[in-house]
Order: structure tokens, then C-alpha cells, then sequence
């Protein structure tokens, strides 16, 4: 006789977030058995909660403190449930920069309007976009022993940061994002980092200066890896400051440099 299937397993359905970032608590500092699965569960789960968060600073702060919590921590799906975790942050910082973008051109449209003198309140989106951007600042300086996650975190961070440059200025962390382009180890950050720039520059006026051209074009001539050299010239490419003639020209000299290379 066949063996039978084993059952599925029946997950809460979450309608609170606050029920939600309580078991997702619990689930870190009193492990259950089947703990890989039900981090993995509440993480994906915040995408639901989206519209709640975006109006909720308080709640937000609560959820980072949890991630916190998370990449603090070790054993069965920390870092698949830190992933997604981060994956659901930045699509709450887009939302929040757009409505953050749209708020401002708000209140521009209406300060003519507006008595000399009166203060006009923040909306709730750019308080969590704030939230947000200290969080993921505050990711590039966390460290721990034996950590094959970082590279990704940082890159994830980096991705947080170009979303919120919508309505942000993050200048400074384009002076960061050159730095990890000089670093001698070229890994998942470095990827992070080309991500920043193309989407911080698609939302800025920002010129890019002829000292980041060529930086950007002596990374992409020197990598190893296809991929990152790709994404140093699609920045260049996406601010108009070479052709995709010129990309495409650069990438099969770059193929016969690097017969080898990664992708």
C-alpha cells in the first residue's frame, strides 16, 4: 500500500499586525519545532499589512525591532525570514516614497495658500520613510561572526536607500556606494551598490561628475564578473553619459579581457 501524503499544514491567517509581530517574536526567542516554516510564514505575511504600516510609524519602529531581533539570531530560517523580511521593507519604502514625493508637491502647490507663520504637519509616510532610511544606514555598520549573509543585507540595504531617494536626498550615500565600488572583494554589496546609483540618479538631477565616469568605467574594465560589469555601465548608460552603442562595445571588450569571468 502507498504511503500517504503528509498533511499540509494548516498556517494562521493573519488579519493584525500586532498579532503578527508578536508570534514572529516569539517564533525567534522561543524556537518551535517547525520554526523554519513559521519565520518564513510571518515574514512573507507582512506584504499584507502594507497599507497599515505606510500610516503607523509606531508599528513600523515594532517591525524593525523584530528584524533586528532576526538578524541578531541564528538556527533554522533566520536568514530566509531576515531576506524576506527586508524584501517587504523596501516595497514599504517605495510606497512610502511615493507618497512622501506626492505629499510635498502637495504642500508646495498650497504654501502660497497658507497663513505666514502656521507650521504644516509631516504626513505619516515620510515619518516611516524616516524610519526606514536610519534602519538601513544603521545596516552597513552591523557586524557578526561568521556572517554569510552580510553581503546581501548590505545590498538590501542599498536597495532600501534607492527606493526612498524618491523623495529623499541621499547624496551622501552615493559618496558610500563609491566606496564599496573600490573595495577589493566584489561581492552582493557591490551589486547593491550599482543598484543605488542607477535608481538614485533615475530620481535626482544630480549630474554625474567625470570623476564617477571614470571610476565606473575602470570598475567595469577591471571585474570579474559580467554582471556587476553590466550594471556599471547601465548607470552610465541610464544618466546619458555613454550610448548602449558604448556599453555593448565595452561589454565584448570586457569578454575577451575576461574569457573566464563570473556572471
Amino acid at each position: 500500500m502507498a504511503g500517504r501524503l503528509p498533511k499540509e499544514i494548516a498556517y494562521k491567517k493573519y488579519r493584525k499586525i500586532e498579532v503578527l509581530l508578536k508570534d514572529f517574536r516569539e517564533y525567534i526567542l522561543k524556537p518551535p519545532e517547525n520554526r523554519f516554516e513559521l519565520l518564513i510564514h510571518c515574514a512573507g505575511q507582512l506584504i499584507l499589512f502594507t497599507e497599515t504600516l505606510k500610516n503607523d510609524a509606531a508599528l513600523v519602529a515594532e517591525l524593525l525591532d523584530v528584524v533586528r531581533l532576526l538578524r541578531e539570531s541564528s538556527g533554522p530560517g533566520v536568514v530566509a525570514a531576515e531576506k524576506t523580511a527586508m524584501e517587504r521593507l523596501i516595497w514599504l519604502a517605495r510606497e512610502c516614497a511615493r507618497l512622501a514625493a506626492e505629499a510635498k508637491e502637495g504642500r508646495a502647490s498650497q504654501a502660497a495658500d497658507t497663513a505666514p507663520g502656521v507650521a504644516q504637519d509631516a504626513d505619516p509616510a515620510s515619518a516611516v520613510l524616516a524610519l526606514l532610511v536610519a534602519f538601513a544606514r544603521e545596516t552597513f555598520a552591523f557586524k557578526r561572526a561568521h556572517d554569510s549573509f552580510g553581503g546581501e543585507r548590505r545590498s538590501l540595504a542599498f536597495e532600501l536607500l534607492g527606493a526612498a531617494s524618491a523623495a529623499l536626498d541621499l547624496s551622501d550615500v552615493v559618496v558610500l556606494a563609491r566606496e564599496t565600488l573600490k573595495g577589493k572583494k566584489m561581492g552582493r554589496d557591490t551589486l547593491g551598490a550599482l543598484q543605488f546609483l542607477e535608481e538614485y540618479y533615475s530620481h535626482n538631477d544630480d549630474m554625474v561628475s567625470d570623476e564617477m565616469v571614470d571610476e565606473l568605467l575602470a570598475f567595469a574594465k577591471r571585474t570579474d564578473s559580467r554582471s556587476l560589469a553590466v550594471g556599471a555601465l547601465n548607470v552610465l548608460v541610464e544618466t546619458n553619459c555613454i550610448s548602449d552603442l558604448q556599453a555593448l562595445s565595452r561589454i565584448d571588450d570586457w569578454k575577451d579581457a575576461h574569457r573566464y569571468g563570473r556572471t
